[in-house]
């Protein structure tokens, strides 16, 4: 499963939209072994995803590969 990124508008934010969004993706598609997520480097952002359950590539066992152009 791949994830480009949850988004709520900035009026919306911190009232946990996201974290139901994301719990419902998860959810629904919980037998999916792989869940994969590319989104930018910020640190709120990094703070949510991990809070999800999301590890990051540059911290734990696996290797992620991208090619930008």
């Amino acid at each position: 499963m791949y994830i480009q990124d949850i988004l709520v508008l900035n009026n919306y934010q911190n009232q946990g939209i996201a974290t139901e969004m994301m719990k419902k993706v998860i959810e629904k598609y919980k037998d999916v072994r792989q869940k994969v997520l590319l989104t930018e480097e910020a640190p709120d952002v990094r703070y949510f995803y991990e809070k999800n359950g999301f590890m990051s590539c540059d911290q734990g066992t696996l290797v992620a590969f991208a090619k930008m152009n």
